[in-house]
C-alpha cells in the first residue's frame, strides 16, 4: 500500500483498472468433483498406450507449422 500510495494518480488509477480486469477473469475448465464418474474408466493398457501417443506427439517439431 505505502508503494501504491507512493505513486502518481494516473499510475494508482492503471494499477487498480488492472485489478479490476484481474477480478474478471473467470476460471476455466472442470471442476475435480465433474471427473469423478470417469474414474476407472481406462485400463492401465489404454493409459499407457495414450501415454506414449502423447509423448511421440508432443516430441515432434514441425518447421513449417511456424
Amino acid at each position: 500500500m505505502r508503494r501504491l500510495e507512493a505513486m502518481p494518480l494516473e499510475l494508482q488509477h492503471r494499477v487498480l483498472a488492472y485489478f479490476d480486469s484481474l477480478e474478471q477473469i473467470q476460471p476455466r475448465g472442470e471442476k475435480g468433483s465433474a471427473l469423478l464418474p470417469f474414474v476407472g474408466l481406462l485400463d492401465d493398457t489404454s493409459a499407457a498406450e495414450m501415454s506414449r501417443a502423447i509423448e511421440a506427439a508432443c516430441e515432434v517439431v514441425d518447421s513449417s507449422e511456424w
